[in-house]
């Protein structure tokens, strides 16, 4: 049963690009554009990862964090945050609210799928393939 990867932002077409290198690499993806959409979605997608955009409208990436680490369910369900927001400030800020990892837009795909593989699972590191 492939993992599944719920991504979240507002930029629908970099969801799509997302979605398809995702995709490609044999995960099961769902995206979505905002973050009420993330916190509605969860439950009925029960996601193994979410990848998670900072602003957004509606419920930014910081509070939709915040709200998976108070639910019990998805407490350790782990959350690569992707932004363009580059600065201390805002990374300190995702730590402490719970972001396992960190990526600052643009991003290269490759970056991407090797943070998600290891995220999933730390053992696959030595799987991935330097391209």
């Amino acid at each position: 049963m492939p993992k599944k990867i719920l991504v979240v932002d507002d930029e629908k077409e970099l969801c799509e690009s997302i979605r398809f290198a995702l995709d490609s690499e044999g995960y099961e993806v769902c995206a979505v554009l905002n973050g009420m959409e993330a916190m509605n979605k969860l439950d009925d997608f029960s996601p193994d990862l979410i990848v998670l955009d900072l602003m957004m409208p509606v419920m930014n990436g910081l509070k939709v964090c915040k709200n998976v680490r108070e639910n019990p369910l998805y407490e350790k369900l782990p959350i690569l945050m992707l932004t363009c927001v580059d600065n201390k400030e805002a990374q300190l800020k995702g730590y402490e609210l719970g972001v396992d990892e960190y990526m600052i837009k643009p991003f290269g795909v490759w970056e991407l799928i090797a943070r998600v593989k290891i995220l999933l699972d730390p053992r696959r590191a030595d799987d991935i393939k330097i391209k």
